[in-house]
């Protein structure tokens, strides 16, 4: 399966949007349930230090370090995010510029990638799997960095994004243990 796509703007900036939440979903969860903890504790550490008990000061170094912990996760997430937009829009650029198609070919042993900045073949087995989100197939990749090439029905239409995504699973299954 060989599929050549021109580069779209829209759609890339939406695939990368879906990319960096992907990315961020499981950090930003769990600095949601700290928030909570912090809230709780914060109240139990009141309630104690109004009772004149001295264990409330323990609750509130509790509390400080979750405080101390969110803000670190949100001025990361926020650093993050500029970072990865300013280098998504430079990449995004050339990408207009270049006027060349990006190239996915689908074999029973790999995937062949290649645009502008990235060319890669890469088999079955360092893929860990593959996801379906908002119409978008993302090939998680566990070999070095972790990453996720994504594809979209967009840009393949539907016929050949529902055959992509059962080959891409079928060939996950059949090469990983």
């Amino acid at each position: 399966m060989k599929f050549e796509i021109p580069f779209n703007s829209a759609v890339h900036e939406k695939q990368m949007q879906l990319l960096f939440k992907e990315a961020w979903k499981k950090n930003l969860s769990k600095n949601k349930r700290n928030i909570f903890s912090a809230i709780a504790i914060l109240i139990c550490s009141g309630t104690m230090l109004y009772l004149s008990s001295p264990f409330g000061y323990i609750f509130a170094g509790v509390s400080l370090f979750y405080i101390l912990n969110i803000t670190h996760v949100y001025l990361a997430y926020k650093r993050n995010k500029k970072e990865f937009f300013d280098l998504s829009s430079r990449f995004s650029l050339q990408l207009a510029n270049s006027n060349v198609a990006t190239i996915w070919e689908f074999f029973e042993d790999h995937f062949y990638y290649k645009d502008v900045l990235v060319e890669g073949k890469l088999k079955w087995e360092t893929v860990k799997g593959c996801r379906v989100i908002d119409q978008n197939l993302l090939v998680d990749v566990s070999y070095g960095i972790p990453a996720s090439y994504i594809i979209g029905i967009e840009d393949v239409g539907e016929e050949n994004f529902n055959k992509l995504s059962t080959f891409v699973q079928r060939m996950i299954k059949t090469h990983t243990l």
